[in-house]
């Protein structure tokens, strides 16, 4: 293997790392939603809709952390540099696996976290539908603070692209 195909392999392995690493939380995350929500719709029928609209709101709020991993991961498949010197390519293949590494774990614990708050939010509203209003509030709230460390993973993972 060449050193130009070190830094392929880097970038390729840094991409599996961040989307494979962070599907496992929202992937967790928005289960968990899902699960409350079909328990509280058994729980009370006629609050299925509201229920539904809370889960996917919830559901789409956990995602974030999985779509910065996915923006990570093309980064590193369609723009990888390349090095003359081995000093070079060690730079870029460490710099792509730890951009993979820091997206990957960066959004397990975020989509984990929203996912708790989604879920939670369908069980308060399956028992209390007249406090759907403050519910929804605190889960949106919750949800954007849960999400912020993959934000601060995020943000490394483009220095860590860019700087390569």
């Amino acid at each position: 293997m060449d050193v130009v195909e070190l830094t392929k392999v880097a970038a390729f392995t840094g991409a599996a790392i961040s989307v494979g690493i962070g599907a496992v939380g929202g992937g967790v995350g928005s289960g968990m939603i899902a699960q409350e929500a079909l328990t509280g719709i058994a729980r009370q029928p006629k609050e299925a809709d509201r229920l539904l609209q809370t889960m996917l709101i919830g559901q789409a709020l956990d995602g974030t952390a999985g779509i910065f991993a996915l923006v990570i991961a093309m980064l590193l498949l369609f723009g990888t540099q390349q090095a003359g010197d081995l000093v070079g390519v060690l730079r870029i293949s460490g710099a792509s696996l730890a951009a993979g590494v820091s997206m990957g774990l960066g959004a397990l614990g975020p989509a984990i976290g929203g996912g708790f708050a989604g879920a939670w939010a369908c069980a308060g509203i399956a028992r209390n539908p007249l406090g759907l209003s403050q519910i929804r509030t605190t889960m949106l709230m919750g949800a954007a603070v849960a999400q912020s460390t993959a934000i601060y993973a995020f943000t490394i993972s483009i220095i860590l692209v860019a700087l390569k």
